[in-house]
């Protein structure tokens, strides 16, 4: 229930009123109003006092013009009266939600007449008639206290937060700042600047390094690990996200294979450093797979698919990795790796998820930079390149497809290809030199059952489902 105080400043300015309290009751409000509600011969002052104090009037709206302004400051007529009641009630009232001013006029200077007693508090403005609808959903919203904008249920602080013996902390902050400033502000040196975050990145990462797999629950220190990673990886994410944005994509794609190619190192055994298990790698190896799949998402969200192609097509030097010495340069498969403290963490929490590294990549997807459905275009194509030639000695598995819906319909980006032009734009990245091509690929791929993608109980997914291959480049 709520009452409209306003003044009887002219026989247009009362219908205009009446017009509102008619619009505000077609909404669902129960208005009280003179114009309806005080009979013949009753006491106007004493009606005005009640329908101002009475407990049950949960909303008061204030109709401010000019006249009301001077009545309510000066405290005199009708207007004046209702202000000597709601001003003390608008100072000492602990719910601050229940008087509300409603301009129908402002002065030549577009400033706001409101009674001093009201200065600095909020208002709704329904002079305006361009704005007149939104800021009428406004008015009705605070009548129901239904506002539009709803803080979000509070989650659950992330792991690098709530535990207490937390120690990683990577001297990185200030160089990632200035990268972002100069790459925003367009600086000539920006590119150098860069550089010189993912070099001190790379740097302090092998403070992440882990030993004694032996341990017990050694898999929730992984787990851990990757989570108090989280606010450095999203600062690369937000580094790399504004080297698309801002600078030249192809001018940085040297600098960012470069800090890949450096960071290869901690994902395998420094045999100068004594004992070590498979596990120990674990955090590092799926942070650095993380990262890359990160890079490409980014590309793919703003469409630098010349980037992307270029960047999934460099190799890396691994001549000085003990591991990897034979094979002199490999390319980006040597970031898939089998990671049993994963398996482990599966088993333990007896969660059973089809892939846990899917599973974790889907939770920890929760930020600006790209959405989850880039990552797993990404890992899509991955995924297809490393079946059609590679000189590694893995292939890359897409794990994330689980997680992108029941539709068996194509991915978004792969159902933009059914453009010729997008199609031509994106084909250098999907390492192919015509649709044709593709499609020849993809049913190649899914002709040999090792190939096809697990969708839990939805049973197996072709690649050519996921992409559309069918369809591809077949539309203008």
């Amino acid at each position: 229930m709520a009452f409209i105080s306003y003044s009887w400043s002219s026989r247009e300015h009362e219908a205009w009123v009446l017009k509102l309290a008619e619009e505000l009751v077609e909404n669902g409000v129960h208005i009280i109003i003179d114009k309806w509600d005080l009979g013949k011969g009753h006491d106007a002052n004493a009606f005005m006092e009640q329908m101002a104090s009475r407990e049950d009037i949960k909303k008061v709206i204030m109709i401010c013009d000019k006249t009301y302004q001077e009545k309510a400051d000066a405290r005199k007529g009708g207007a004046g009266t209702e202000a000597q009641i709601i001003s003390p009630q608008i100072y000492q009232t602990q719910d601050q939600n229940k008087f509300l001013a409603v301009l129908s006029e402002k002065d030549q200077d577009g400033n706001a007449y409101l009674p001093v007693f009201y200065k600095g508090r909020i208002w709704i403005d329904l002079s305006d008639s361009t704005n007149y609808g939104s800021q009428f959903e406004e008015l009705v919203r605070w009548a129901f206290d239904k506002p539009m904008h709803v803080r979000p249920q509070l989650g659950k602080p992330p792991a690098y937060i709530t535990k207490t013996d937390a120690t990683l902390q990577l001297a990185t902050s200030t160089h990632q700042r200035r990268a972002v400033e100069s790459l925003r502000s367009g600086r000539s040196n920006s590119a150098i600047i860069l550089d010189e975050y993912l070099d001190k990145l790379a740097d302090e990462m092998g403070k992440l390094r882990l030993q004694g797999s032996g341990k017990k629950d050694f898999d929730i220190e992984v787990m851990t690990s990757i989570d108090e990673f989280i606010p450095y990886r999203d600062q690369y994410f937000e580094a790399i996200t504004n080297a698309m944005k801002f600078g030249s994509p192809m001018e940085n794609l040297s600098k960012i294979h470069r800090f890949f190619e450096k960071i290869i190192k901690y994902t395998y055994p420094d045999y100068s450093k004594g004992g070590w298990s498979e596990w120990d790698f674990d955090n590092l190896r799926f942070i650095s797979y993380e990262l890359y799949l990160g890079v490409i998402a980014i590309a793919i969200r703003h469409e630098e698919f010349a980037f992307a192609a270029n960047f999934v097509s460099e190799k890396f030097y691994v001549g000085d990795i003990q591991d990897l010495s034979s094979m002199s340069m490999m390319d980006y498969t040597v970031f898939i790796h089998s990671l049993p403290s994963f398996e482990a963490a599966n088993r333990r929490t007896e969660q059973r998820r089809i892939t846990k590294v899917g599973d974790v990549l889907h939770e920890r997807a929760k930020h600006t930079y790209f959405e989850f459905r880039h990552l797993g275009v990404a890992d899509l194509i991955l995924h297809i390149r490393s079946r059609v030639a590679t000189e590694g000695f893995h292939q890359w598995y897409a794990v994330t497809p689980i997680y992108m819906g029941r539709s068996q319909s194509a991915i978004e980006t792969f159902a933009r290809c059914r453009s010729l032009r997008y199609f031509e734009r994106m084909k250098p990245l999907l390492g192919v030199s015509s649709a044709q091509e593709f499609r020849e690929r993809v049913a190649e791929i899914d002709a040999n059952r090792q190939n096809t993608i697990p969708m839990g109980f939805r049973g197996d997914i072709s690649i050519a489902s996921l992409t559309g291959a069918d369809r591809i480049a077949t539309e203008a």
